[in-house]
């Protein structure tokens, strides 16, 4: 935090965040309770994580009454009701960074996944015009960034928490929004496809969605991103229940892919720098029946990520 924010820290770590193992043999991860924490935690049950959560109160108190079921240190914050948050997410990891210090933790795991921006996608397929590596991060610590499902799409880590998570599926599902809000129904769609495709009979909460889609198509890429696959797996009427002013050549665009890079894995470096262990995640995750892209997908991506940029270009809005 001194490094990062340029702060004199004076914050003795209390007894209770202290641990009697210091030998770097810990990987903590950051918590939230969803679909892609809930993926990371379930990937590295073989080794030894240790989570911490964060409770910020208010409206996200219902985050709360799901990850606290969970062997978890809970940091409250009142940050999102200050400007503090307002040029990035960085300060998420700050309870990650502390507990990883209090435990003599090896590295932070995050359920960052594959298109939590455009320019992590881009660099990942080498079309980004300039690296976004997570600079924030790396000035907050020198311990390894892990992400486990770093290669993974939403609908990769949906598929994984269905295999490997199903019974904490529906607490996680309403722990993540509040009714009638857009990320809870764009959830409740991405787990209902994705349970279908598995074959997976779940019960999920009957939730009530918006009365109109909160976002315009070109808006917001991650969830452009999913909309082409709800579109090509359950056809236009489903995507326009997310979005509104689906493009009228959307058809014509998908009518050709296949889209199946987006239930596969990337090779995106995991982070885990000891090999056996590296191994032993890529096995796991290749257990849950996700496989690696092909150059086929690859190409289908480029063309996924091409087709979003030029609808935003139409919006006049910035990559983000």
């Amino acid at each position: 935090m001194e490094a990062y924010c340029g702060a004199i820290v004076d914050a003795p770590i209390a007894k209770s965040l202290r641990s009697d193992y210091q030998n770097g043999d810990h990987t903590v991860l950051s918590f939230s309770g969803g679909l892609d924490s809930l993926s990371v935690r379930a990937l590295m049950a073989d080794r030894k994580i240790d989570l911490v959560s964060i409770d910020f109160g208010g409206r996200f108190r219902r985050e709360r009454k799901f990850f606290q079921q969970f062997e978890t240190t809970i940091v409250e914050t009142d940050i999102v009701s200050s400007n503090l948050r307002a040029h990035g997410h960085d300060f998420m990891l700050v309870p990650a960074l502390l507990r990883a210090r209090a435990i003599g933790a090896s590295g932070i795991a995050t359920g960052q996944i594959l298109e939590s921006s455009a320019h992590s996608l881009l660099d990942f397929l080498g079309v980004a015009e300039e690296s976004s590596n997570d600079a924030g991060f790396d000035l907050l610590t020198d311990l390894a960034a892990v992400r486990p499902v770093g290669g993974m799409t939403e609908v990769g880590t949906a598929l994984t928490s269905l295999r490997l998570c199903r019974d904490h599926i529906s607490d996680s599902l309403v722990s993540l929004a509040g009714p009638r809000e857009e990320k809870l129904h764009r959830k409740h769609v991405l787990l209902e496809l994705s349970a279908k495709m598995l074959g997976i009979d779940i019960k999920l909460p009957e939730i009530e969605r918006p009365s109109r889609p909160h976002f315009v198509f070109g808006e917001t890429f991650a969830v452009d991103f999913l909309v082409l696959w709800v579109a090509k797996r359950a056809g236009r009427s489903w995507a326009e229940s997310m979005v509104r002013d689906l493009p009228d050549d959307l058809e014509d665009f998908l009518k050709d892919l296949r889209l199946d890079f987006y239930e596969r894995v990337a090779a995106v470096s995991s982070g885990i720098e000891a090999p056996q262990a590296h191994d032993a995640l890529c096995a796991r995750i290749r257990a849950t029946g996700m496989i690696p892209w092909t150059d086929d997908d690859q190409r289908e991506a480029r063309a996924v990520v091409e087709y979003l940029t030029c609808a935003r270009r139409r919006r006049e809005l910035p990559v983000t």
